[in-house]
């Protein structure tokens, strides 16, 4: 039985940092957060303001799980929910104003919740309502992107700006940080006018469209953070709807709009917004005055990052993850009042994330490249995609067939090597081949149910080619593997091409 590794740190600390079990250093030592996990842990800490000996540090799992893998406790006659009661009495007894919850299994006995990477950053509450919660990615997943021993920029970026945040939210016990927003239904023309008439003085407004198999469904305006409003475009009588709009209001409804999108004295705010300009436009919503894309904007500022409103919103604002309320809605069966406010919550934060952006372009001396040079690229850039590409067919099916030779020619090698065909885009038969039939150090994946799993990825083939010594005929498979992977992403994502992109082009 190892050790058990109890919490450390002062019973008056006002930030809490929860991680999942105690690593083999944290074994020896009889501390957690003690080896190369700690040492970043605690670099995100100084640079946040506090020390280690600030905070209390502690475990989900008190004991070192079998290769580190919580799925293997029941070795041990131990389950993960044997060590909860005793998390839960540390927190009691020190009653902290935040925690800052490192990786999936802290943030689902925290707070019932799952998908550490849609939830890092967010204010969440508690199953017992308080503390507040701060999560982010548990800084072994972080260890295992280093390249060459050295930190991505990007990779660490982010889990220094949730640390920045929990250390904040720590210094005060309620949730006021959490914007409140007055997110409204447009139920009738007047709902919108009356809308209208309280922003009459101001001059940007945020949009965003929601659309169901490229049919638009609603629209949402935010000429601020704190309000925003959706219209349905559509009347979805369903049994979920049963008032649904009568078609004089639904008219009455789109002049209003139509007049809004054609001011060009009212300037115009989207994230990704060629997207939804294109199906605005096909539905007769001419635009003019579009002024400023966020996601130009945050590309501007942060090139590095990725840039889906999910991971601005994240980082740039205090609202909570909201983006399933969104993703998961079927119109069969759910109620559109849900789509709609969803729809008015992302033109509320597009809106607050583009001041955001602005004050920060103005900061680095950028607003005028941005205006000048890369906004002005929207429409070029529209009028490329909606034109298509320009293709030799002749030559393009040449390239393919190209391709698929040198991938017939590949596999076949492949077979030749293991002594058998076998289905090379199934992982278990990869794993099984490289793990099992191959010997080689087998490779996991924590997968987002905190369990780890065996993987063929691309990262843990490169990493098995480049570190682990093998016989030339183990490195030649797994190299047929590589290119076999390569061949089919370069016929499926580069060389298919959807025919509605294709123009013909003759010799």
């Amino acid at each position: 039985m190892p050790n058990f590794i109890p919490g450390d740190g002062p019973s008056t600390a006002k930030l809490i940092i929860i991680g999942e079990a105690p690593g083999a250093t944290e074994d020896e030592q009889g501390k957690p957060f003690v080896g190369q996990s700690g040492e970043l842990v605690i670099d995100m800490l100084e640079k946040a303001g506090l020390s280690r000996g600030d905070v209390y540090i502690t475990n989900v799992c008190k004991i070192r799980p079998p290769n580190n893998d919580l799925s293997r406790l029941s070795e041990y006659g131990k389950t993960l929910d044997d060590f909860i009661p005793i998390l839960w009495n540390e927190i009691n007894a020190i009653k902290p104003n935040a925690i800052l919850a490192l990786g999936d299994t802290a943030l689902k006995v925290l707070t019932g919740k799952t998908g550490i990477r849609k939830y890092r950053g967010s204010i969440l509450e508690s199953i017992n309502g308080f503390p507040k919660v701060i999560p982010s990615v548990h800084p072994a997943n972080l260890l295992e992107h280093r390249s060459g021993g050295m930190w991505k920029w990007r990779d660490k970026v982010y889990f220094q700006l949730d640390f920045n945040k929990a250390v904040y939210e720590s210094t005060f016990s309620d949730f006021s940080s959490i914007p409140h927003r007055n997110l409204w239904v447009c139920k009738h023309s007047t709902d919108f006018i009356k809308y209208l008439m309280r922003n009459k003085d101001e001059k940007k407004v945020a949009l965003d469209i929601e659309s169901y198999r490229a049919t638009p469904l609603c629209i949402a305006l935010a000429f601020n953070k704190s309000e925003a409003i959706s219209i349905p475009l559509v009347d979805l009588l369903t049994t979920t709807n049963p008032i649904g709009i009568t078609i004089t209001e639904m008219t009455n409804l789109w002049e209003i709009l139509l007049d809004l999108l054609y001011d060009e004295r009212i300037l115009k705010i989207g994230q990704n917004f060629k997207f939804d300009e294109r199906i605005l436009r096909t539905f007769g919503f001419n635009l003019r005055g579009f002024h400023s894309d966020t996601m130009l904007k945050f590309h501007e500022l942060y090139p590095e990052l990725p840039k889906s409103l999910q991971f601005q919103t994240s980082i740039l604002t205090n609202e909570p993850y909201y983006k399933d309320e969104g993703r998961e809605y079927n119109p069969k069966k759910d109620d559109l009042s849900r789509l709609l406010l969803y729809n008015a919550r992302d033109a509320a934060v597009t809106r607050e994330i583009d001041d955001i952006l602005e004050e920060e372009l103005s900061e680095r001396g950028l607003k005028d490249y941005y205006y000048e040079f890369r906004m002005k690229t929207h429409y070029f850039y529209m009028h490329i995609e909606d034109q298509g590409i320009l293709l030799n067919k002749r030559r393009h099916d040449e390239v393919v067939e190209k391709y698929r030779n040198k991938l017939e020619i590949n596999d076949k090698s492949l077979y030749r090597l293991v002594g058998r065909e076998f289905n090379i885009d199934s992982r278990p038969q990869v794993c099984n081949l490289l793990y099992n039939e191959l010997n080689l150090p087998k490779r996991t994946e924590r997968r987002a149910n905190g369990k780890s799993t065996l993987t063929a990825n691309e990262k843990a083939l490169m990493t098995l080619s480049a570190n682990v010594k093998m016989s030339v005929e183990k490195k030649e498979i797994l190299n047929c593997i590589m290119t076999h992977r390569n061949i089919q992403k370069t016929l499926g994502t580069y060389l298919g091409i959807p025919k509605f992109y294709i123009a013909e082009k003759s010799d």
